[in-house]
């Protein structure tokens, strides 16, 4: 997992407005975290995201988890945007994932 902190004085912007509303911003930022992890790890992942009160950006492939941690859903496919909206309403829309060379998450199957 990557955290990142952006540190506002530095940022080239300098609008005080800006500095304001991005100043206590914290998010977390990863690619396809639950790769390679076995059941109880996979788990534990879950637990930890679904424990954090700040923004998720999540990158990922297990749609199952993704079902699990995340309210918002942005499907990409060619490097644009294809979907945007509530999780469960894209990640239910059998036609839409087929169309981009995805399946069900594996639960709903």
């Amino acid at each position: 997992m990557s955290h990142i902190r952006i540190d506002v004085g530095n940022l080239s912007f300098g609008y005080e407005t800006g500095k304001e509303i991005l100043k206590d911003i914290t998010f977390h930022a990863s690619e396809e975290d639950s790769i390679a992890l076995d059941p109880k790890n996979r788990r534990n992942l879950i637990r930890i995201l679904n424990s954090f009160d700040h923004l998720k950006i999540i990158a990922s492939h297990d749609l199952d988890m993704i079902l699990d941690t995340c309210e918002r859903t942005i499907l990409m496919a060619d490097g644009r945007i294809v979907a945007d909206g509530k999780t469960e309403e894209i990640l239910t829309n059998k036609e839409l994932l087929e169309e981009h060379s995805l399946e069900l998450p594996l639960y709903l199957q």
